[in-house]
């Protein structure tokens, strides 16, 4: 067997058996600290929900309000990720079937709201109305945001998670 640099690998370089089951634990107690460390604050989600259920209702607003309103969302949304993950030191991203799939309803719940939103404006409800799809969509975000988290921070611990 060659080394990365060319030459023959000299057996006495390599771990044994019980060297290399050490250097194992030692990265699946990293993983467990890592999972431990990325804990979001509880007044995280309901931030992002009144991002979220402000942006929703901002579809009442006349266009030039709107515009501002979302504008504004998508900034406050922007910088609150980048605090989170510059106090986290990293950024999780759903990587196995199950974070995948929370994610993937979290986004459809989000969607839904904003659908039903433009929906009623352009079937003419009444304004006060918007309050229905921005009460779910900042229920949603609240409720499932943490679960989320937990498993992601679940995946971590096991080693599957998706960081960056």
């Amino acid at each position: 067997m060659e080394s990365e640099f060319g030459g023959p690998r000299d057996s006495s370089d390599l771990p044994n058996q019980s060297e290399a089951d050490d250097a194992l634990h030692i990265l699946d107690a990293d993983a467990a600290r890592l999972a431990a460390r990325v804990v979001t604050p509880r007044w995280y989600y309901v931030v992002v929900a009144l991002i979220e259920a402000v942006s929703v209702v901002a579809f009442v607003l006349p266009t030039a309000v709107f515009a501002t309103v979302m504008a504004v969302s998508v900034l406050a949304l922007a910088l609150l990720a980048n605090a989170a993950v510059r106090r986290e030191g990293v950024r999780m991203n759903p990587s196995t079937p199950q974070s995948k799939r929370l994610y993937a309803v979290i986004l459809g719940l989000v969607s839904a709201g904003i659908l039903a939103r433009v929906a009623m404006r352009f079937a003419g409800v009444s304004p006060w109305w918007a309050r229905v799809p921005a009460s779910g969509v900042a229920i949603a975000i609240v409720a499932l945001g943490p679960r989320l988290e937990r498993t992601m921070r679940r995946d971590i611990a096991k080693g599957a998670a998706g960081l960056q």
